[in-house]
């Protein structure tokens, strides 16, 4: 065997390993349900989104998952991974495809599994306190103050730009 093969030939072993075990190692975290998706186990975010260890940093899994089932060679960073199957925990690259923000966005007001208002995990506000905002009398500043956020987001309250109804 020619020196060069031998060092191609113990690159491509050495990244097949590697592969192989990143692929075992992901699939100990899913749990394969009857429906096809195939549910994240593992650690998530505070959005609930899975997450794994993945070239030396944690990544979302369901983008990992397009990575290691070989549905795209890298992943394209200005790209969101949307979820056919309307489950933020599925990691089945079945049920996944890269696409827009707006695309993504949408989606998620489709399916109803947008977070707003008191599902957002980060809301200081509920729909009693934004109603309560909106009958108040005193100032923007005021209103702000008293429960502790921006002035800006008591504006959009007020105008009706954020926390509204169906």
């Amino acid at each position: 065997m020619i020196t060069g093969d031998h060092e191609k030939l113990s690159d491509f072993l050495y990244r097949f390993i590697v592969y192989m075990d990143n692929l075992s190692r992901f699939m100990s975290y899913v749990d394969k349900k009857e429906d096809g998706c195939w549910v994240w186990i593992g650690g998530t975010d505070v959005k609930g989104y899975g997450i794994f260890w993945y070239k030396g940093k944690t990544q979302f899994a369901h983008r990992v998952s397009l990575l290691l089932h070989n549905r795209v060679k890298e992943l394209n960073p200005e790209k969101q991974v949307l979820h056919s199957c309307k489950s933020k925990g599925c990691v089945n690259p079945d049920h996944l495809s890269e696409g827009t923000r707006e695309e993504n966005s949408a989606d998620k007001i489709r399916d109803g599994t947008v977070l707003r208002g008191s599902k957002c995990h980060f809301s200081k506000l509920t729909w009693d306190k934004v109603d309560e905002i909106r009958q108040s009398s005193q100032t923007v500043r005021e209103i702000a103050q008293m429960y502790k956020v921006a002035d800006t987001t008591i504006r959009l309250i007020i105008k009706g730009k954020t926390w509204i109804t169906d």
